[in-house]
Parts: structure tokens; sequence; C-alpha cells
């Protein structure tokens, strides 16, 4: 694999722009010449030089400046003479940036020892050291000297004076040897390589000067060296892909309209109508950080504001909300068969309030801390299993010194049943066990859910929850209750990132019960939303 960049070229045309910079001239002709390569017309010096006569052509400073010209004009074999020229002559140090000249002309000539002796000779006089160790490394490298070559890379790394630019070059070929060494491994060896020494390295050059254009090529390596371990990008030793961004702040905005506020039954209508617009105002935020490559931690937060547009009737407005949700999880991830599992360790926590005195206040409504143990896996080659122990434990301040301890168990499966499309299936069971034995209940729940991506970056989904609830100490009022609930969601993604989006929502709600004249109801659900993902 070869070493040559683009980024060399670029290096050359600015360093040949860079040396047409005034000297004292004594002679009239040498003085309009390097008026000309002021103004950039070097082919005009280059002439006004050679019609000199002899005796001034051969000037030190004449043989610079002609050296200048024919390096601008990219004629490197000629600028090579006239620079061996100014080191053969010039004793006193008069034109110290010669030899660097010197060694890009022979550079551009292929000439990669004599390029290297100018470099050096450039190092030794002072001048354009940085750039000198850049070129010598650069060199050496091309003629497979290794060893010398890091060596010079990382002299000048650790040369205070140096530019970023030119550390950061320094970086990214040494990020280039890595990669060549990676490509090169087999198995195990490949895989610690790129991960512990290729990757790191291109990291360190993007931090040396990240918004250059060299950063982005580095960006573009670290892609590749991900191709070569069979990795789309960063993963944890369970196969679980790391984000390149730890956070993710998301902001929605949803207007709906709920055609039954309060579930009022559909037999005895208590109210004349308990529909309403309703606006919800929802955040959310996560932080990831993985420690060791193996332990991921990550607290979240999420706040919603809902308030209600009928203010006429205390039944729909007494549902205003504000909710505060809390939550820290972490997994472990690990193999099993060689395939990608984690294990869950998560505690969510949860405070409402909630205008239930219907008087347009928001008074304490309830607090839960829901503990959760679980495993994630790949079981199956058609997709990912979940098994989620929980415990959660409730407080309600609507019913004074009510508490209920629910545990539960949750199944989770997913089917691939394409390269782009899946359906996951979901069934819970939980028991509620109150201080109070009226409010005892098992549930027993069957979620569904798919999706399909359309034209024009749209996505479609659908779901579908039923729940069958045995009542326990009220069977024989309500019996075991039925509860059916789809929903279909329509996206469009505004921009190619996805951060601007917006949602068409429908549900439909059917609650099934013994007791039709209290616990049986219907309604429907229609809602727009604007949403905000950084």
């Amino acid at each position: 694999m070869s070493y040559d960049s683009p980024l060399f070229l670029l290096h050359i045309g600015f360093a040949a722009t860079l040396f047409a910079v005034p000297s004292p001239l004594g002679k009239p002709g040498l003085e309009i010449a390097l008026q000309e390569i002021q103004k950039g017309h070097y082919a005009e010096a280059l002439t006004l030089i050679e019609e000199l006569p002899k005796s001034e052509k051969y000037n030190l400073t004449a043989l610079y400046w002609a050296g200048v010209s024919r390096m601008n004009l990219q004629d490197f074999k000629p600028a090579s003479k006239k620079f061996r020229l100014v080191l053969a002559k010039d004793v006193c140090n008069e034109f110290p940036e010669a030899p660097y000249y010197l060694g890009q002309a022979l550079y551009a000539q292929r000439n990669y020892s004599k390029a290297i002796d100018a470099f050096r000779i450039a190092k030794y006089r002072g001048t354009q050291i940085a750039p000198s160790l850049y070129y010598e490394g650069y060199l050496q490298l091309l003629l497979n000297d290794k060893i010398e070559a890091l060596n010079l890379f990382n002299q000048l790394i650790d040369y205070e004076s140096a530019a970023p630019e030119w550390k950061q070059a320094a970086q990214f070929q040494i990020g280039e040897m890595l990669f060549v060494d990676t490509s090169k491994s087999k198995g195990k060896t490949k895989r610690k390589l790129a991960l512990r020494q290729t990757i790191p390295a291109y990291h360190r050059a993007i931090a040396m000067a990240p918004d250059g254009e060299l950063a982005a090529q580095a960006q573009s390596r670290i892609s590749d060296v991900y191709k070569l371990i069979g990795q789309s990008g960063p993963e944890t030793v369970g196969k679980v892909p790391i984000a390149t961004k730890p956070w993710l702040l998301s902001l929605n905005q949803e207007f709906k309209f709920d055609t039954n506020i309060i579930n009022q039954p559909d037999e005895v209508m208590t109210e004349p109508y308990t529909g309403s617009a309703l606006m919800r105002t929802s955040v959310f935020g996560r932080y990831e950080k993985v420690f060791r490559n193996r332990i991921a931690v990550a607290p979240e937060l999420s706040m919603d504001i809902t308030l209600h547009q009928r203010r006429d009737n205390p039944s729909v407005y007494g549902n205003d909300s504000i909710n505060i949700n809390p939550a820290l999880r972490a997994r472990i991830d690990h193999l099993i068969n060689a395939q990608s599992a984690s294990m869950l360790f998560e505690y969510e926590f949860s405070k409402g309030t909630r205008d239930y005195l219907q008087n347009h206040s928001q008074p304490h409504y309830g607090v839960s801390h829901n503990f959760i143990l679980g495993e994630r896996a790949n079981i199956f080659k058609f997709g990912t299993s979940t098994l989620l122990l929980n415990l959660r434990h409730f407080d309600s301040a609507v019913f004074s010194g009510l508490t209920q301890l629910v545990p539960g168990i949750t199944l989770s499966q997913v089917f691939a049943l394409s390269d782009s499309q899946s359906l996951s299936a979901s069934f819970n069971f939980e028991t509620q066990v109150s201080n109070l034995p009226v409010f005892n209940q098992r549930a027993y729940r069957l979620t569904l859910g798919t999706g399909f991506s359309m034209p024009w970056d749209l996505s479609l989904d659908f779901a579908f929850i039923a729940t069958l609830t045995d009542t326990m100490e009220q069977q024989s009022i309500r019996g075991t209750e039925t509860n059916l609930l789809p929903m279909a969601t329509l996206t469009k993604f505004i921009d190619s990132q996805g951060h601007f989006s917006v949602t068409l929502t429908y549900l439909y709600m059917r609650n099934l019960s013994k007791d039709t004249q209290d616990y049986q109801f219907s309604k429907h659900i229609a809602g727009l939303g604007l949403g905000l993902t950084l």
C-alpha cells in the first residue's frame, strides 16, 4: 500500500508562494526582477534575471531568486541547480531557506535521498524546522525506513514551536503507517491493532486541528479502519455500537384532539361531551458513557407538560399534568455464542402533579420507583431477544395512604423480515398488590409493532396493544377487562440529518368491561407533532 497523499502537493504549492520575499538588492536589473516576483510574474522575472550580465547572473542573490521563479513555474530540475549553487556560495547563510526549497525541488523530482540531505541541512540551519522534519519523515517512509520515519514524526509532534497543522500532518502519517500494518494483519491481532493503536492515532490527529481538511481525512480513515475489522463503527466487546455523539436532546411539541378525555362510559353519559384539544410539550435528554469498552452508564431525564384547551369543564382541565421522569440505565456488554448480549440494570423515578382538585392548581399526584433487571441477547438469528424483570413501587396522593407494589416480567423479540423490515413483539405480565385490596389486579399485555420506509423521507409505523386485566376483588362487577389500542404514526423528516420532523398520529382505544355503565368506553385521539432532535 502506498503512503502517497495529495497533502504533499498542497505543501509544495504553499511553500513555493511563501518564499517570494524581498531581499536587499544592489543591482537595478535585479530590483526590477524582484518587483515582478512580488507581483507573481515569475516568467517575466526569470527572463530579466537570465538577461543580466554574466557577472550579475551568477550573483548569489540572482541565483536564489532565479530558483524561486523556477519553483513557482514548477520547473524543478533547473530550480534545484540554482539552489545548489546558492548553497555552495552562501558561506554567510544569507539565504537560510535555500536548503529547504532545494529539498522540495528534489522531492518533486522523486530524488528522495538527496532531498532528505537537503531537509537535514535546513534543520541544522534553523529555518523551516517543522516542515523539514515532516518531509524528511515522509521521504523516509517512502524509502521504507519506518523506524526513522516514526522517530522524525514524533520529533515534530514534540517540537513546541511547530504549528498545529504540521503536528497534525505528522500524526496523520503515524496513523497511515498503522493503517498499513492493520490491513496486513489477521484475526485478533488485526482487531487489537485497529482499536488500540490505529484509530486512537487518527483521533489524536483530529484533536490537533479539528477544523482542517486533514481532520476530515482522518475521520474518513477511521471509517475505513472499522470496515477492515468488519464493523460499521466503534463497538463494545459485546458488539454493541458506541455512538460517536454520547448525548441526545429531543424537544417535541404535540397538538392533539381526544374525543373522550375522562374515559366516559358508552352507555351512561354523565357529561354532555368530554372531548377536547390538548397540547403536550416534552423534552428528553440522555448521556451515555462507556467504560473499559464494556460497561455503559446512561443517565436520562424526561419532562412533559399537558394542558387541555377546554377550561369550561373541570372534568377535562382536571387532567392537566406535569411529569418529571429521571432514570439511570446501565448495561454490561458481553457475548453469548459469539453473539452480542447485554446485562441490563435500570432505575426509573417518576413524580407527577395533576389538577385532580379541579381548581387550576398542580398538587402532588404520585411518586413511583421502578427497579429493572434484564438480559438482552441475539440468541436467534432472526433478531434480538430481551428479558426484563421489574419491581415498581407507587405512592398515591389522591387516595391517602394508598401504596402499590407491582412486580412484572417482560419478554420481547424482534423478528427480522428483511434487511429493512422487522416486527417486534412483546409480552408483559404484572400483578398489582395494594394495601387497599380493591385496587389489586393482574394484567397481561401483548404489544406488536412494525414500520415501513417510504419515499420522500417518510416513515409509517403501526402498533397494536392488547391488554387483559383480571380485576380480582372487583371481578364480580367488572369481570376480566379487555383493552384494545391500534395506533398509526406517519413521520416526515424535514432535513437530511433527521434533526427536524413532523409527525401525524392516530389511535383508537376500546375498553371492554362487564360493567358497561362505568368502565366500558372508547375514544379516538389524533395529533400533529413537531420534533427537534440534536
